[in-house]
């Protein structure tokens, strides 16, 4: 009964440790504020730990993209921010520069400044330079 589903309930054992998630480049520019809030801590240690220097900026601040191998815009909720990233200038300036020769990688609500919805057409990279694949080990990259 009760007892079965408590034994249940009880916390797993902590998971083994597994590989590492290998940085996508040794300098990753990381938007982080408000709008870009949904990274996961772990796979920046990962990344850190293995030598990756992490840049972070924020878009709503109107910050450059630092200059880096590689730009990741995380998740969170830019769309409730829209009209402060449409506005930054600076930022959307130097983003459109990166992804001329770098790559650009935006998971969830990053992926959405990436893109050409009525909300979004402030950024307008070019398609060959964008991904729209989930990050998986060893794979970024055009669906």
């Amino acid at each position: 009964g009760l007892d079965r589903i408590l034994d249940l309930a009880a916390p797993l054992p902590g998971a083994p440790d597994g590989p590492r998630l290998p940085p996508p480049a040794q300098r990753i520019a990381l938007a982080r504020d408000e709008a870009f809030a949904f990274s996961y801590p772990h796979m920046l240690a990962d990344w850190h730990a293995q030598g990756a220097e992490i840049l972070p900026f924020s878009p709503l601040a109107d910050d450059r993209v630092p200059e880096a191998d590689f730009v990741f815009l995380p998740g969170g909720y830019p769309e409730l921010h829209a009209p402060r990233i449409a506005a930054a200038s600076r930022f959307l300036d130097t983003l459109r520069s990166h992804a001329q020769s770098r790559p650009v990688y935006g998971e969830c609500g990053g992926y959405m400044v990436l893109g050409e919805s009525p909300t979004f057409l402030m950024a307008r990279l070019p398609s060959r330079r964008a991904s729209c694949r989930l990050y998986q080990p060893q794979l970024l990259g055009r669906r």
